[in-house]
């Protein structure tokens, strides 16, 4: 019970700070309490030209973000559909970084669609250029549901233009391998954890998330930019509990398409109160 009280206040302490530290981004709508076990939406646009939306779509995507588009009111919404309350916070900071100044935040109902695509099939938001924006790609008219009302949000598709595509596949040879334990021994030997996996043909970049499991489940503690290299040195040991089991993703990233995950779980065992001892400096962990 202490445990999760202390979770829950971490949880509220750390989104009290990004408001604190983000002024200049703006949040409309209800930032999820500590406890919250709902899902969440995030809206970071909503646009009349198809290329406008495929714009703010390619941002979140180039961020390793999963964005869809929507229907709503004649405009293209781009969104992040189905976050766990828990997770809305470390979202805004990516969001931020990707370029946005404002973002929607809701309840995610999940409702069906019932309305017709925004843009016509000659002008869908994979294929609208500014030549078909000067040639009046417009809106379609909203067809109503026949004997109910129509939902608040109209789901247009919920994957990236990419993923119509074969997914890359996972990296491979990934180290540390799963289910590796670090030790106080191995973290007094150097200042960072060496993150490598081999390279998948195809790829232009990859994206890398480190995850704690905690007892309310997966929580993301650190994502990276898209990395042209297979190898990821980890300096903020300060993200880092004493005791507990982490995961590390890396994905393979190509232009518009997407790879499919590869998730290893290791275990931080330092046995003792207080920072972690990162004095001495030494070999990389892990190196063979």
């Amino acid at each position: 019970m202490r445990r999760a009280l202390f979770f829950c206040c971490f949880l509220f302490f750390a989104a009290f700070c990004f408001a604190q530290q983000n002024s200049g981004f703006r949040i409309i709508g209800k930032v999820p309490d500590a406890g919250d076990q709902r899902l969440y939406q995030i809206q970071v646009g909503a646009f009349l030209l198809c290329q406008n939306a495929e714009e703010a779509f390619e941002k979140l995507h180039g961020v390793a973000l999963s964005p869809a588009y929507e229907s709503f009111s004649g405009l293209i919404r781009v969104v992040i559909n189905r976050l766990p309350a828990r997770d809305v916070p470390s979202y805004f900071t990516t969001i931020q970084n990707a370029g946005f100044t404002e973002v929607i935040v809701r309840i995610d109902t999940g409702r069906p669609a019932s309305q017709t695509p925004v843009c016509t099939e000659a002008c869908s938001p994979s294929t609208c250029t500014a030549a078909c924006s000067s040639s009046g790609c417009t809106a379609a008219e909203e067809t109503p549901a026949p004997s109910v009302p129509a939902p608040e949000v109209t789901r247009v598709r919920e994957t990236a233009p990419s993923q119509s595509l074969p997914l890359l596949p996972a990296p491979g040879d990934r180290y540390p391998e799963d289910g590796y334990i670090i030790g106080e021994e191995a973290l007094q030997r150097q200042r960072h954890i060496d993150f490598r996996w081999s390279a998948v043909e195809g790829a232009t970049s990859y994206v890398l998330t480190i995850y704690r499991e905690t007892p309310q489940g997966r929580r993301q503690i650190f994502i990276t930019d898209p990395l042209e290299q297979t190898h990821f040195d980890f300096h903020h040991l300060e993200l880092l509990e004493n005791t507990g089991t982490y995961v590390w993703r890396v994905e393979a990233l190509s232009n518009r398409q997407r790879g499919r995950p590869g998730d290893n779980t290791y275990t931080l065992d330092v046995p003792r109160p207080g920072q972690v001892n990162t004095k001495d400096s030494g070999e990389m962990y892990g190196s063979h």
